[in-house]
């Protein structure tokens, strides 16, 4: 069929629509929700829409609604002849739910000639977009193009655009899908995929989805809506680029605007939007905390613990036993602070130093949850699939119920805390020369915030100093050997990419009224450092040993990726030699050092960042 004669047929289809006795004037999207078309067909609606009304037969008032115009010599008979005609014809061409909707809607009584199945896909067939091969003319499966080209399978992870990527296991590089090769696939979808494309300079392998093997998403959240007949939801995630079509009776009691969540019913098809019944209303996207708590909803963080869980949680002890200190090293008599924000509720570590014949003696020491949590049981097996506390803008979602989190696994001042402490005894120019990994007991001399250390310091703040007197030497103490730390590191070609962290400020309402950047000063610099030499000496440890072991690691930058930066800084006049084929930390360190203060600077700071390969 020609182009010019499949426009056409799509342009009857919709006079017929506009003019039929119980089709009220809509909007562009509600006519396309209650089609149900897919992204390509919406537009091919457009064109057909402005053709109509160019032509003068049909009308788009103020409110952006369509309707029919009516010519002014027909009479009243004709024109209701002509309308039982179209309405007898038209009733089948239509989706068989929306045809039985309205004959219902007529007679008062459903139509026994509608609501017969064998009917309705027979009549629907010419017009109805659920056909595989529908009034918009898809043609052959292009799959059969590809006959002995390989499979793989993989992830489907969808793009706004509507094209997308297949993420496969143990293989760096996916493989690229564009928008008429997805077919039903949505986002987080497991995917059979024949590579239609090997990778070229530059440019990904592409292929097809051929088959979809298993569902990803089985719920979405998202904003409802509402329309005469039905509703939609737009997912909040833009990933999953297709809106879900909500049924009148799975919309019962929603209003335009909710936030809600969506159990999917039926995946649809590659011309058929996905189905869904709404089972949580979260509330009005206007209203305050909604927006954080569709955020919890959208990626399954579960906000409340099981019974279960909690029955556990409730025997372990809120103090420490005195069988729970026996064979552990007991460093109760150590100056310990924990130095969080003021706004902290979990305190999970701690922090000691002393300084002898020149050697800093260093102890990092972190609550020892697994002396209250064992392995298998149901605390575990929720933290296990928690994997770790959230933090949301107005509240924090605990990986354990708060009676651990905030309680006994919390560092809490004056309060004897069981903790696995790393030791570490560190010269003049910050090498570590001997360190200990124990398990011990402390107790806290004071819960510092970062605000009142860095005021001490600064010598900003008489009334700190007075009040953490005896504290003092000691904070002095840390910062002299954060400052050899750094210099260490720095020396050994640490790489430190100084770009600012934002914090949203709430207002009582719970309303989001201000951005501003967390202040890295002195104390957050002492903190940093101090976890970064207790992580590189139980990572050394435990290398040494050759103990299995959980590492997070850096590969080499994409050389390709450092050739267009080095082209680019050398353009900008920054002029850096590679020494060998591969860049060395130092030459990066060298470039971030020779922007420092160029107007530049944050810009070349990112790309130098993207250059680099994503930690493992």
């Amino acid at each position: 069929m020609s182009k010019d004669r499949e426009f056409d047929k799509r342009k009857k289809f919709m006079m017929e629509l506009l003019g039929d006795p119980v089709y009220q004037p809509m909007r562009f999207r509600e006519i396309a929700g209650l089609l149900r078309l897919s992204k390509d067909e919406k537009k091919d609606l457009y064109r057909v829409l402005d053709d109509l009304v160019a032509e003068g037969k049909a009308d788009l008032d103020s409110k952006g609604r369509y309707s029919k115009v009516t010519g002014r010599k027909r009479g009243k008979e004709k024109q209701r002849g002509k309308r039982e005609e179209r309405d007898e014809k038209f009733s089948g061409k239509r989706s068989g739910k929306y045809a039985e909707e309205s004959s219902e809607r007529r007679t008062g009584k459903k139509d026994e000639k509608h609501s017969d199945k064998k009917y309705n896909d027979k009549q629907a067939g010419k017009y109805d977009h659920r056909k595989p091969d529908d009034r918009y003319g898809r043609g052959k499966d292009k799959y059969n193009e590809y006959p002995d080209s390989p499979s793989v399978e993989g992830t489907f992870i969808g793009h706004p655009k509507g094209f997308g990527f297949v993420e496969i296991e143990g293989e760096d590089n996916d493989v690229f899908i564009p928008e008429d090769c997805t077919g039903t696939a949505m986002h987080q979808d497991k995917v059979r995929v024949i590579i239609t494309k090997e990778p070229q300079e530059g440019k990904r392998r592409e292929g097809i989805v051929v088959k979809v093997l298993e569902r990803g998403m089985t719920q979405i959240v998202g904003t409802y809506e509402n329309s005469r007949d039905f509703g939609f939801v737009v997912s909040d995630n833009p990933k999953f680029s297709r809106d879900v079509f909500i049924p009148r009776k799975d919309s019962q009691g929603i209003k335009d605007g909710d936030k809600v969540v969506v159990e999917i019913t039926s995946y649809g098809s590659k011309n058929r939007n996905p189905e869904g019944k709404i089972v949580e209303n979260l509330g009005s996207c206007r209203a305050p905390g909604t927006d954080i708590l569709a955020i919890v909803k959208s990626f399954g963080i579960p906000s409340e613990f099981p019974d279960k869980v909690i029955r556990q949680a409730d025997r372990v002890p809120d103090h420490v036993l005195d069988a729970d200190r026996d064979g552990r090293l007991d460093l109760r008599h150590l100056q310990t602070v924990t130095i969080d924000g003021e706004d902290a509720k979990d305190l999970d570590d701690a922090v000691t130093l002393t300084k002898e014949n020149g050697i800093y003696h260093l102890g990092v020491h972190i609550a020892d949850v697994s002396n209250y949590v064992q392995g298998g049981s149901a605390l575990d097996r929720e933290a296990l699939k928690r994997g770790t506390s959230v933090y949301l803008a107005d509240r924090v979602i605990p990986m354990l119920p708060v009676r651990l989190s905030n309680g006994i696994c919390s560092l809490n001042q004056g309060q004897d805390r069981l903790t696995l402490s790393c030791l570490m005894d560190i010269d003049k120019k910050g090498n570590m020369i001997s360190h200990k990994i124990a398990e011990t007991v402390i107790c806290v001399d004071e819960r510092m915030n970062y605000t009142d250390v860095k005021n001490i310091l600064e010598d900003t703040d008489e009334e700190a100093k007075k009040r953490y007197e005896k504290l003092v030497p000691m904070f002095f103490l840390m910062k002299e050997l954060s400052e050899k730390l750094r210099s260490s590191r720095h020396h050994r070609g640490s790489i430190d990419f100084d770009f600012p962290e934002s914090k949203i400020i709430l207002n009582e309402a719970g309303k989001a009224i201000d951005v501003k950047p967390y202040e890295a000063n002195v104390a957050t610099r002492i903190i940093e450092d101090f976890m970064l030499m207790a992580n590189e000496t139980v990572a050394q440890e435990y290398c040494t040993e050759e103990i299995p072991f959980v590492y997070r690691t850096h590969d080499n930058p994409d050389p390709e990726k450092i050739e267009s930066l080095l082209t680019l800084l050398h353009n900008q006049g920054v002029k850096i030699q590679k020494a060998r084929e591969e860049i060395t930390p130092k030459e990066i360190q060298n470039i971030i050092e020779s922007i420092e203060g160029l107007p530049n600077e944050p810009m070349v700071s990112r790309l130098v960042l993207r250059s680099m390969k994503q930690a493992k």
